[in-house]
């Protein structure tokens, strides 16, 4: 299937590693330039190694939880290739595992300002530079913790049914403006955050890690875990033309996980 995304400018953010890496990547396979960001310069600079051989990327180290951040990382965007067609909004996750009586406040403001605020700050900034061509994509990376409450997952599992409420209402004001916006959550992928997940839930079940994975594993239909790359080809399809009557949704990429109608 051809894209046609040539040309067209894309910013990732937490596009250094992970489901980031792996939609910049693809974006960039496909001919689009590409803008990727991380708190990380480390990250960046090994993310840039590992692409080394395309000429349509550009690296900025931003942290989205920092106004003055974000508003560099659209100004070299801006600078380096004149306009934003594309924003995926990929944050960290939230931490898993402590209860609502190890939570302080502090990690609360932290959480809202790092996930919900930030998926504010840059998509602020990237609507108003689509509006000039009344045209656009907007993904906002969420997370099942939207939909499926749980006692150990208190500061993410809000800020996504947060995220997911933004998508919906954005996607209602800036349709009639050519700006779709979509929502896409991630199951169990193949990363270092299940790995975490997997740690609590094996501590508390009194079980090896391994077992947790294999019980985990055995309620996944597909009988395993997801691939970021199977969730990059997901996020580059809503943000092409092939995509242009989807919007207000949220995608699931989940290996049929989650359960609902």
């Amino acid at each position: 299937m051809q894209l046609k995304l040539n040309n067209k400018v894309a910013i990732v953010t937490g596009g250094s590693k992970g489901i980031g890496f792996a939609t910049a990547k693809i974006l960039l396979e496909e001919r689009a330039n590409v803008v990727i960001c991380s708190r990380s310069n480390e990250n960046l600079m090994h993310a840039k190694s590992k692409l080394k051989k395309y000429d349509n990327l550009l690296t900025v180290q931003c942290d989205i939880g920092i106004d003055g951040d974000v508003k560099n990382l659209f100004k070299q965007t801006i600078k380096n290739f004149g306009k934003v067609d594309i924003l995926v909004n990929n944050a960290a996750p939230t931490s898993w595992g402590p209860l609502m009586d190890e939570i302080d406040e502090s990690e609360w403001l932290n959480a809202v300002n790092d996930k919900l605020l930030g998926y504010v700050r840059c998509t602020k900034l990237a609507i108003e530079d689509m509006l000039l061509r009344k045209s656009g994509r907007v993904i906002n990376i969420v997370g099942m913790g939207g939909r499926g409450p749980n006692k150990r997952y208190l500061t993410g599992g809000p800020i996504n049914a947060a995220v997911l409420s933004l998508t919906k209402a954005l996607a209602d004001y800036y349709g009639k403006n050519g700006i779709l916006v979509t929502a896409l959550s991630p199951g169990p992928i193949d990363t270092g955050h299940h790995k975490n997940i997997l740690t609590w839930v094996a501590q508390e079940a009194k079980i090896s890690t391994e077992q947790a994975m294999l019980n985990f594993i055995e309620g996944i239909p597909v009988k395993r875990y997801g691939h970021p790359e199977e969730v990059a080809n997901a996020i580059v399809f809503l943000a092409s033309d092939k995509a242009s009557f989807i919007t207000g949704s949220e995608v699931l990429v989940d290996g049929g996980r989650f359960r609902s109608l």
